[in-house]
C-alpha cells in the first residue's frame, strides 16, 4: 500500500494526457538556423490531375508533370455501358460498347445497367428546348419524356426571285424562279429573274406624242414613273399643227404655233384653181307689179 501511495504523490499526469488543448510553445531565435535558408517541409505536392489517361509526376525543377499513360493502360470511363476500357490517343478513356441504347429522343435517358443491357428510358429535361430530328420544326420542348410544341420554321427570304420551301433533312431552300420581278429602278421596264435576283430589262420609252417636248427617264424624275418631258430644247424647231391652211409651224415651249397664214404665192401658179363665179340667167317676161309701189 505504501508504494501505491507513493507513485499517486510523486507521478503527476501530463496536460495532454488529461483531454485539454495545448499551445505549442512560442517560436525562439534557436529554432532557425542562422542563415535564413528555407528548410524543406514533410509534405509532398499532390500532383493528381483526375485523369485516369495521365502519369502524374513532380519535377523538383518544372513541378507537376502529366504525360499520356500510353495506349495499352487500363482506365474506367465510368461507363456501365462499355467495357475492356483503355487509354486511347489524346489521354482519352475509352472502352468497348457491346449494346447501343440511344432511343432518338434528347427527351429520355440513354443510360446501360452493364454492356449488353440498356436501363429503363426516363424523362428528362423537362420544359427545355429540344429538337425532334426534323429541321423544319422549331421551338419545340421536353414534355412527359416527349419533345412536342414545335412550330412551322419560317423560310420566306423575301425574294421574289426564289421558291422558298422547308426540306425536314436540312431546313429552309430557296430555288431561283423566272418570275417576273421590279429592279427598283422605274426607266426599266420588263425585268425578270434570272439565277436567283432580278435581271434588269429593257430601256423605257417615254414618248408623250407631242413632238414639242423632249422625252426622257430619270429614276429621280417628275413623275412617278420616271419620266419627264422638257420644251427648252424643242423650242422654235420645225412642226405640223395639223392645219392643211397654215405652213412654217413651229413648236414654242412645248406648244404648235402658227407662224403665218398660207398665201398665195405660197403655193405654185399652176396647183392653183381658178374661182368661179355662177351668174343667174336673163328672163324676158315682165316682173310683176308691185303692190306697195306709188303711183
Amino acid at each position: 500500500m505504501g508504494s501505491s501511495s507513493f507513485v499517486s504523490a510523486s507521478v503527476a499526469r501530463p496536460r495532454w494526457a488529461r483531454g485539454y488543448k495545448t499551445r505549442k510553445r512560442p517560436s525562439r531565435p534557436s529554432d532557425h538556423p542562422a542563415s535564413g535558408n528555407c528548410q524543406p517541409g514533410g509534405i509532398a505536392l499532390d500532383c493528381d490531375d483526375g485523369k485516369p489517361c495521365t502519369a502524374d509526376s513532380c519535377d523538383a525543377s518544372l513541378g507537376c508533370q502529366h504525360v499520356d499513360a500510353g495506349a495499352s493502360t487500363p482506365c474506367d470511363d465510368n461507363s456501365n455501358c462499355t467495357s475492356s476500357d483503355h487509354c486511347g490517343h489524346g489521354g482519352k478513356c475509352t472502352g468497348t460498347s457491346t449494346v447501343n441504347c440511344d432511343d432518338d429522343n434528347p427527351c429520355t435517358s440513354d443510360n446501360c445497367l452493364d454492356p449488353n443491357t440498356c436501363a429503363p428510358h426516363v424523362a428528362i429535361q423537362e420544359g427545355e428546348v429540344c429538337s425532334d430530328g426534323n429541321a423544319c420544326h422549331v421551338g419545340a420542348k421536353c414534355a412527359s419524356g416527349g419533345c412536342i410544341g414545335w412550330t412551322a420554321q419560317g423560310c420566306d427570304d423575301g425574294n421574289p426571285c426564289t421558291d422558298d420551301s422547308c426540306a425536314s433533312a436540312k431546313g429552309c431552300v430557296a430555288a431561283p424562279n423566272k418570275a417576273p420581278c421590279s429592279d427598283g429602278n422605274p426607266c426599266t421596264a420588263n425585268e425578270g429573274c434570272s439565277a436567283g435576283a432580278c435581271a434588269s430589262g429593257t430601256a423605257k420609252t417615254c414618248d408623250d406624242g407631242n413632238p414639242c417636248t423632249g422625252d426622257h427617264c430619270s429614276p429621280t424624275g417628275a413623275g412617278a414613273d420616271g419620266c419627264w418631258h422638257s420644251t427648252w430644247e424643242t423650242n422654235g424647231v420645225d412642226c405640223s399643227d395639223g392645219q392643211p391652211c397654215t405652213i412654217s409651224d413651229v413648236c414654242k415651249l412645248g406648244y404648235k404655233t402658227r407662224k403665218r397664214p398660207s398665201r398665195p404665192s405660197d403655193h405654185p401658179a399652176s396647183a392653183i384653181s381658178p374661182p368661179t363665179k355662177t351668174i343667174p340667167a336673163v328672163s324676158d317676161e315682165p316682173r310683176p307689179p308691185n303692190p306697195h309701189r306709188q303711183p
